[in-house]
C-alpha cells in the first residue's frame, strides 16, 4: 500500500476524471461561503476519495487561497500550506481504525473532542478527516453524535465511507452529502494507462475487473506485482482439475501469500466469465440441451453465491484454510458434472449455507 499512498499524495483531483464534478461543486460552494460543518463523502473503496478529502482540507487551512483553471486552490506557499505538506498542520485532525483494530474506538474520538474545542492554533478553521466511518463503534457514533449536533466555531468535518448506508440515520441526517460516481470504464483505463505506461490494455482490464472497477485498486494490484499470483492461482486450480494436486496443498499454498484473501476476487471474476459464456451460448444450442444447459447455469450461479458467503465468512472468525477447502470442493464438483454433463439434478446446497462447514466456532 505505500504505492498507492505515494500516489495519493502527489494526485490533485484535475488528475482524476471522476473526482473532477465533486471538486468543482466544492469549490463553488467555498468561494460562496455555503459550506456546511459537515459533510458525508461517499464512495467506494479504490476510488482515490482521499485526494478529494486533503485537498478540500488544504483549501480551507489555506491562509491565502487563489483562483486557478481548476476553481479555487490552495496556494501552496503559506505557512498552512507549508505544515499540511508535511503532515503536520496542527489543526487538521486524521482519524482511522488503528490497524490491529476492527474499530475505531470512543477513546479516539474522545481524544478528538477534547482537541476540536481547543481553540484552533493557525487562528481559522479545524479540519476533521473520519476515515471510514461506518467503522466507529456503537459508544464512538453516540459521541461523534453530540459534536455534529453542536460543532465548535470554524470547525469542518469531513466524514467518508463506503458503506454509508449502513450509518446510523442520526449521523447521515447531520451531514451534507457528497457522492463520488463510479468511473467509465474508458476513463479508468485511459487514467491507469498514463500511470502505468508499460503494461498493456488487457492487463489494465483484467486488474479492473479483478477490484471490481476501482482504479486506485488496481493499481495497486499490478504495481505489487498481483498478476503473478493470480498465475499461480489459475494453474493451480487446473492442475486440481486434472488432478495433478491436491487440494490441502493448494490451500496451503494460498495461505502463504500475503493477501490470500484475493483468491476470492479470482474465483468471482472466473465464475463471472463462465456464467456471461453460459449466458451468450443459451442462444445457439440445440432444444434438447436447453434444459441442461440452463441447470449448468444454475449451479455456477450457485457458486457465485457461494464465493461471496465465502469472502464475507473469512472476515468473520471462520477458520480459513477449512473455508477455502470447502469453497474449493464446491467447484471441484460442479467441474466434474460439467465434465460428465451430469447437470441433471440441482446442486445441493452450499457448504457456505452450514455454519459447521464454514468452521465458524
Amino acid at each position: 500500500m505505500d504505492n498507492v499512498q505515494n500516489l495519493l499524495q502527489k494526485l490533485d483531483c484535475s488528475q482524476v476524471p471522476w473526482l473532477r464534478t465533486a471538486w468543482h461543486e466544492w469549490c463553488e460552494h467555498r468561494a460562496q461561503n455555503r459550506l456546511g460543518h459537515a459533510y458525508l463523502i461517499k464512495a467506494v473503496k479504490g476510488l482515490a476519495v482521499e485526494v478529494l478529502v486533503r485537498q478540500a482540507a488544504q483549501l480551507q487551512l489555506c491562509q491565502s487561497p487563489i483562483t486557478s483553471e481548476q476553481g479555487l486552490i490552495a496556494c501552496g506557499q503559506c505557512s498552512g500550506c507549508h505544515l499540511f505538506a508535511q503532515n503536520q498542520h496542527p489543526d487538521f485532525y486524521h482519524v482511522k481504525c488503528l490497524e490491529d483494530k476492527k474499530e475505531i474506538s470512543i477513546a479516539q474520538i474522545r481524544e478528538l473532542i477534547e482537541k476540536q474545542n481547543q481553540t484552533a492554533h493557525q487562528g481559522g478553521y479545524k479540519v476533521i478527516w473520519i476515515q471510514e466511518v461506518e467503522r466507529l463503534s456503537i459508544s464512538a457514533f453516540n459521541a461523534l453524535l453530540k459534536s455534529l449536533e453542536e460543532p465548535g466555531a470554524n470547525t469542518l468535518f469531513l466524514l467518508t465511507s463506503a458503506q454509508s448506508a449502513s450509518l446510523p440515520a442520526t449521523i447521515r441526517s447531520r451531514c451534507q452529502k457528497v457522492m463520488v460516481p463510479q468511473p467509465s470504464l474508458n476513463d479508468s483505463v485511459a487514467w491507469l494507462q498514463s500511470l502505468l505506461p508499460q503494461h498493456d490494455e488487457a492487463m489494465i482490464k483484467k486488474a479492473l475487473r479483478l477490484k471490481w472497477s476501482a482504479p486506485v485498486s488496481a493499481y495497486d494490484w499490478i504495481v505489487q506485482g498481483r498478476f503473478k499470483e493470480e498465475r499461480e492461482w489459475q494453474q493451480a486450480i487446473n492442475a486440481m482439475a486434472n488432478g495433478q494436486k491436491n487440494l490441502s496443498k493448494v490451500v496451503s499454498e494460498w495461505m502463504k501469500w500475503s493477501q490470500p484473501e484475493v483468491v476470492f476476487d479470482y474465483f468471482y471474476a472466473w465464475v463471472l466469465a463462465k456464467i456471461r459464456k453460459l449466458g451468450y451460448g443459451l442462444q445457439t444450442i440445440p432444444a434438447g440441451d436447453v434444459l441442461n444447459a440452463q441447470r449448468q447455469m444454475q449451479a455456477w450461479l450457485g457458486f457465485q453465491q457461494s464465493v461471496s458467503l465465502a469472502k464475507n465468512d473469512w472476515q468473520s472468525n471462520a477458520n480459513k484454510e477449512l473455508v477455502f477447502e470447502n469453497l474449493l470442493m464446491e467447484w471441484i464438483d460442479l467441474i466434474q458434472q460439467e465434465g460428465s454433463n451430469s447437470f441433471g439434478q440441482i446442486p445441493s446446497k452450499s457448504a457456505f449455507q452450514s455454519n459447521l462447514n464454514r468452521g465458524i466456532f
